[in-house]
């Protein structure tokens, strides 16, 4: 989610709803939006969601996409039609 308050390159107002949660969402360390990872990591995933952009290690992506929804979930944001898809193929390679 792009907010316009945030876009340096614009002046616009008034601000989106979106825009006045998102200092709270960039500093909260409750929720899983937040995960240590190298520069490489970060760089190559850079603002992609899942359908985009998935872990290279087969073996978290179940916990990645559980990490997703649950911040998706707690900050009411929406799912993408593909970013959804991709969710649920990452969800299916968790074990029962």
């Amino acid at each position: 989610m792009r907010c316009v308050c945030y876009d340096r390159r614009s002046k616009r107002t008034p601000r989106p709803a979106g825009c006045r949660v998102r200092p709270g969402f960039a500093n909260d360390l409750t929720r899983p939006q937040l995960i240590a990872v190298t520069d490489n990591v970060n760089q190559s995933k850079g603002d992609q969601d899942p359908s985009t952009w998935q872990p290279s290690l087969s073996s978290y992506r179940c916990t990645y996409s559980k990490m997703w929804i649950t911040v998706k979930y707690s900050w009411g944001l929406t799912l993408q039609s593909s970013e959804k898809s991709a969710l649920q193929s990452m969800l299916n390679t968790c074990s029962s």
